[in-house]
């Protein structure tokens, strides 16, 4: 298995939660269909959360790396990345065993989250 350790880096500090416009030219321009996932992520990133904190509770680290995978798969969708790359940290840490790293890449990955659920729950402007 490739060490993914060497591709693991983070986006520069920024305001930039996420991108709309990308993920808007990702669908095709349909906004509708934009909205339809920001409503879907909104009901869904709660679970994917708590499977993540109940994935670290137990030290699963196997589903730990899932969990952080699903999550990075579902805010690559909206190219929030600064979430994104928390939650791939925390993928690869788990893959790796890292348990004594782990701690801190789960904090960060709520943390990013939680401000890009955030943005999204803002009013526009």
């Amino acid at each position: 298995m490739p060490d993914l350790r060497a591709n693991l880096s983070y986006p520069p500090m920024t305001d930039t939660l996420y991108d709309r416009e990308e993920a808007l030219e990702r669908l095709g321009g349909d906004e509708s269909l934009l909205a339809t996932l920001i409503d879907m992520f909104l009901a869904d990133a709660p679970e994917s959360l708590e499977e993540m904190d109940e994935a670290w509770r137990t030290a699963d680290l196997p589903r730990l790396s899932r969990a952080a995978h699903t999550l990075k798969g579902m805010l690559a969708t909206f190219s929030a990345r600064p979430a994104q790359a928390a939650a791939l940290a925390l993928e690869v840490a788990a893959r790796a065993g890292e348990s004594q790293t782990c701690a801190a890449h789960v904090e960060a990955t709520r943390h990013e989250t939680a401000r890009f659920v955030a943005a999204l729950r803002a009013p526009p402007g």
